[in-house]
C-alpha cells in the first residue's frame, strides 16, 4: 500500500488526476461503454459503475474510464 500511495503522490504532483465516472453523464471524450444496460434507478446515458479508472494530464487522456451506462428504464411489453 505505501508504494501505491508514494506512485499515486508522484503522479499528482505531475498533474495526472483521475478521471470521475460514477453517476456522471457518459461523456465519450474521456469515457469507453462497455456495456449499455437497463436502469430503473439511473437515468438514460448516466454511468452506473466503473469497471477500470481513467486518467488525465491536463486536458489530454491518458486512459479513459471504462464504464457501464444506463439505457433508461426497463420497458415492459404487453
Amino acid at each position: 500500500m505505501l508504494i501505491q500511495r508514494k506512485l499515486e503522490l508522484l503522479l499528482q504532483q505531475e498533474g495526472v488526476l483521475s478521471i470521475e465516472a460514477v453517476g456522471q453523464p457518459f461523456d465519450p471524450f474521456t469515457h469507453e461503454a462497455v456495456t449499455h444496460e437497463p436502469s430503473d434507478s439511473v437515468p438514460e446515458g448516466q454511468i452506473i459503475s466503473e469497471v477500470q479508472k481513467g486518467y488525465k494530464m491536463g486536458e489530454r487522456v491518458l486512459r479513459p474510464s471504462l464504464v457501464r451506462v444506463s439505457s433508461g428504464r426497463v420497458s415492459n411489453p404487453r
